[in-house]
């Protein structure tokens, strides 16, 4: 039975294509010729990229012979890429762990990894985690797995690293965007970008101003930031260049930590267990160890988590960085690379989670 059936289906597969065959060769086809140019200068492929400092100048990714990810300025604007979590989307093995719901490290092969501005480590706070990265500022990202190069100084994490690479001011002509979006639980953001040569060919300036507003679907939780970035390029001579630039980033923010006490109840009817914990001490202050006797369940929302109206978490920085290049020869070239960062940071959350960073400053 099971021979006869497969029979019948090769033998209708067959008539079917003789007879689309037949209709086609009845039938005259129309050629249609479709002119145009394209809309956008999105790099599909980042392999086409030019990496420029980790591992030296100006070099192709083939030249590299390092698990490298590329993304573009195109790119980041195509793909709506605004923080870090967006960018790991994109690599495979890699991700950003939520350290108290602001992640700005990134975890490549199971290891942390580090992040680079302009070849230079980023200051980012207590082990580098709580606090969030402005991409207003940045024209290409550099993602790379395994141990950081002896370029970049010393480190501490082997995972890998992301490289920012800032925006540079145009040498030629002018450009002008405006970048607006909104969207559900209040979530609003602006950004105005100002790309003009000041002297053609020998001069040029920048300026991009970012504001965000988000609310959120999570009691107690919010996102408020105003980042500006100025840039300044100039040509003195045929062989040399100067990149500076200069970066105010302001940032309120709820450290989302979710909720505790996971059950399955929880997970598929919102049930809550209630009870008091106790520390081995007897102490009823929340802590490590704390055994926790359950009195019943109740019903508790899904916007219900571990945040209070009463907790702080805000960030001041402003960061300035130049960039020198001289070509010495055909062969050998100067760089000078600078940076300075000052930081100031004060959370308090309530979930027992205290951070102050009382004006740090790192060159």
């Amino acid at each position: 039975m099971s021979t006869r059936l497969r029979s019948m289906s090769i033998t209708i597969s067959l008539t079917m294509a003789f007879a689309v065959s037949a209709q086609d060769s009845n039938n005259e086809l129309e050629h249609i010729t479709v002119n145009g140019q394209p809309t956008s200068s999105l790099i599909v492929s980042p392999k086409d990229s030019i990496v420029d400092g980790p591992f030296g100048k100006n070099k192709q990714i083939t030249e590299i012979s390092r698990t490298l990810t590329s993304i573009s300025e195109d790119m980041l604007e195509q793909l709506s890429i605004d923080d870090l979590q967006d960018v790991l989307v994109l690599v495979p093995n890699t991700y950003a762990a939520s350290g108290f719901g602001a992640p700005s490290l990134p975890t490549i092969r199971g290891q942390l990894g580090e992040v680079f501005q302009e070849g230079l480590r980023r200051q980012g706070g207590n082990n580098g985690f709580g606090i969030p990265l402005s991409f207003n500022s940045v024209g290409q990202i550099d993602i790379v797995k395994g141990a950081p190069s002896v370029l970049l100084g010393t480190t501490q994490r082997n995972g890998g690293f992301v490289n920012l690479n800032n925006k540079t001011a145009t040498l030629t002509g002018s450009d002008v965007s405006l970048l607006v979006s909104a969207g559900s639980w209040d979530h609003y953001r602006g950004q105005l970008d100002i790309d003009k040569a000041i002297e053609e060919g020998k001069s040029g300036a920048r300026v991009s101003i970012e504001l965000i507003d988000n609310g959120s679907f999570y009691d107690y939780s919010a996102y408020q930031s105003e980042d500006v970035y100025v840039a300044y390029r100039l040509l003195p001579d045929a062989q040399s260049s100067w990149d500076v630039s200069f970066e105010y980033y302001n940032v309120d923010f709820t450290d989302n930590a979710g909720i505790n006490r996971p059950t399955q109840n929880l997970i598929d009817h919102g049930l809550y267990i209630t009870g008091q914990g106790v520390q081995p001490n007897g102490s009823e202050v929340p802590g490590a160890f704390a055994v926790i006797s359950p009195t019943g369940e109740v019903p508790i929302s899904r916007s219900t988590v571990l945040t209070d109206p009463d907790n702080i978490n805000n960030v001041q920085t402003y960061l300035f960085h130049s960039t020198y290049e001289r070509q010495l020869n055909s062969i050998h070239s100067l760089t000078n690379r600078s940076y300075f960062q000052y930081l100031d940071r004060e959370e308090i959350a309530q979930n027992s989670f205290v951070e102050i960073i009382d004006g740090a400053k790192t060159a």
